[in-house]
């Protein structure tokens, strides 16, 4: 949504260069345009995946042994390697309730940071939508500016 009110507010400048014709609903759009931008990096990062070191996976089959839950575990593993670990994990049990606690554990970790740039991103848009209207507002309502 961020990225098609930033294009709607720079095609809405350029057009009949509004930018020159009336300069204070340059303030309004510009502090539109900074928190929309911002807000939508975070909402990117957020959406963003987050796959463990290729190296570091590679160099530790121990570890890939026992979290095979996590694809990132075991996508460097060739289909016999990972059968032969998958039917060893299912052998026991502990083992295979360790890798879903494990897995279930890490996948919280990784959800808490994504929300924690999602609240960033709708905290950021709030403000900068709440800023935006009130320099409007101001704009229209108070005939001395300008």
């Amino acid at each position: 949504v961020n990225s098609i009110l930033i294009s709607v507010l720079i095609t809405f400048l350029s057009y009949r260069n509004i930018a020159e014709t009336q300069p204070l609903v340059l303030m309004p759009v510009v502090v539109f345009l900074v928190s929309g931008l911002a807000s939508l990096v975070f909402a990117v990062l957020s959406a963003r995946p987050k796959v463990t070191n290729l190296n570091q996976r590679q160099a530790d089959p121990e570890q890939q042994r026992r979290n095979l839950a996590f694809f990132g575990n075991f996508i460097t593993l060739k289909l016999e390697d990972y059968e032969a670990a998958m039917e060893e994990v299912l052998q026991d049990s502990d083992l295979l309730y360790g890798n879903l606690v494990r897995d279930l554990y890490h996948l919280g970790k990784v959800l808490d940071k994504k929300y924690r740039y999602l609240t960033i991103s709708y905290n950021i848009f709030m403000v900068g939508l709440i800023i935006t209207v009130g320099l409007f507002l101001f704009t229209l309502l108070n005939p001395s500016v300008g």
